[in-house]
């Protein structure tokens, strides 16, 4: 069968399969389509875009683990404890722990996976703005700030440079605060100075946290939170503070935003300040979307989901990540 001349031209124009793939490929940053947050393309929400953003690792011991700790420390004794703590950092804690701490170690090992793939969606994101839009971000380290003022324009230096510094929040920080998660499990108290710098209130430290040590924290003004033993014994968070998230929403505000996407491991439940009432107060009369992205391991979303359901927006998790972690189990 001989093909007509107009179908043998549109077959020699067609992108070959390989090439549509080398295309899609170069349109991504590290595994994330440029300019999507979890499968939602927010580069197209107007301008300034702000990201208000928290890469604080997301901690979660569950209660084998925390008795293990607690053993160890109970044959070892605390100063040596201490000491490997600071030598060899956390993945010595869990080794130590016995069965259950290997356990959590690969648990945590996929758990600090996910503050890393939220940085790559918020660097994709950013490479996918176009040139003349504006963006802007708000971070958590040493309590809420924004990283320019006012929000430039989206040159491809300027994505350069929001991209190299998205990459470098946060890192030592989680680090610390799982140590911290750590001693506080095994009974010991926290010193301030191995506290993350996530964006987390200081609230009421958990048992077996010398609350003179949390007191010293709040006068150094550290922002990062004290680990929270639930009621089973767990040791969790941290989650950004009512009050923290407040100021961070505010200062996305003062550059004049279209859309605002807030990244976050973990938010408040519950609405503690007024955050709701203090959005819809500085949005008044203005059309400004906000998107909340959680990628901790609870993804309800808290307060964000409300607060996205209020200005237009949507709750992004990573859902579909997570169900591929629970097929490899």
């Amino acid at each position: 069968m001989i093909l007509c001349t107009a179908s043998l031209l549109a077959l020699i124009l067609s992108p070959l399969p390989a090439e549509a793939q080398l295309g899609r490929l170069k349109n991504m940053v590290a595994g994330v389509e440029k300019g999507e947050m979890y499968g939602e393309d927010v580069t197209d929400e107007g301008s300034p875009i702000v990201f208000v953003v928290d890469l604080t690792p997301v901690v979660e011991l569950p209660q084998g683990a925390v008795d293990n700790l607690k053993q160890m420390v109970a044959q070892q004794g605390e100063a040596y404890v201490r000491q490997k703590l600071a030598e060899e950092g956390a993945d010595w804690a869990l080794r130590a722990a016995g069965p259950a701490g290997m356990a959590v170690r690969e648990v945590m090992r996929r758990r600090n996976d996910r503050p890393e793939r939220a940085r790559n969606h918020v660097r994709a994101a950013i490479e996918g703005l176009e040139d003349d839009q504006r963006f802007g971000l708000v971070t958590f380290e040493g309590g809420p700030s924004a990283w320019r003022s006012p929000a430039p324009d989206a040159t491809e230096a300027n994505r350069e440079e929001a991209r190299e510094f998205v990459g470098g929040l946060q890192k030592v920080e989680g680090d610390g605060f799982l140590q911290s998660a750590l001693m506080a499990a095994a009974g010991l108290a926290v010193d301030p100075a191995m506290y993350g710098a996530g964006g987390g209130g200081a609230g009421m430290p958990p048992a077996g946290v010398d609350p003179t040590s949390a007191a010293l924290a709040a006068q150094a003004g550290m922002q990062g939170a004290i680990p929270a033993a639930g009621v089973s014994g767990t040791i969790t968070g941290p989650t950004v503070s009512a009050e923290n998230l407040l100021r961070a929403i505010e200062l996305a505000f003062e550059l004049e935003p279209e859309a605002i996407v807030v990244v976050l491991g973990a938010a408040p439940s519950e609405d503690t300040v007024g955050l709701l009432a203090r959005v819809e107060e500085l949005a008044a009369g203005r059309e400004v979307t906000i998107h909340a992205a959680v990628f901790g391991e609870n993804q309800s979303g808290g307060v964000l989901r409300e607060l996205a359901e209020a200005n237009d927006g949507e709750l992004l998790t990573d859902e579909e990540e997570n169900e591929e972690e629970d097929e490899e189990d």
